[in-house]
């Protein structure tokens, strides 16, 4: 839970909630809120996740990071899945070309991971100081 605070901070400015706002969504005093997002003190599990069902995120993802997937994400997956393993499964292709399939999976998922990693650190450098408490 080292990275809750910026979690907390970078949600709630997104949604151009002030503290005070997320105060009475949350039931969590503005000051506690701050000291969250500043690192003062840890929230527990029960605060998590009320600042999480305010914020429209998972406990998840305020104390890890991991985003919960949709459904239809997750079906989807699991179809291509299915339909990778009938492709390994059938004598179609040989063992070169079902390595080099693998190698294509593989240099495509460290593509798509390193973007992300870049989008989620241009994510968290940008934002301005309002007069109101969003700070």
């Amino acid at each position: 839970m080292k990275d809750i605070g910026k979690r907390l901070q970078l949600l709630r400015k997104q949604q151009k909630i002030s503290r005070t706002k997320l105060a009475e969504m949350s039931g969590i005093s503005p000051r506690t809120i701050q000291n969250y997002e500043t690192g003062t003190s840890k929230p527990k599990v029960e605060s998590v996740e009320k600042l999480a069902a305010a914020l429209g995120q998972s406990a998840r993802y305020l104390m890890y990071g991991i985003k919960t997937e949709p459904k239809e994400h997750i079906e989807g997956r699991q179809e291509v899945l299915r339909m990778v393993a009938d492709i390994f499964e059938s004598d179609t292709l040989s063992e070169d070309d079902k390595l080099a399939f693998l190698t294509e999976i593989q240099a495509i998922y460290l593509n798509v991971k390193r973007k992300s990693m870049e989008e989620s650190q241009d994510d968290g450098s940008s934002g301005t100081q309002s007069s109101d408490d969003l700070g």
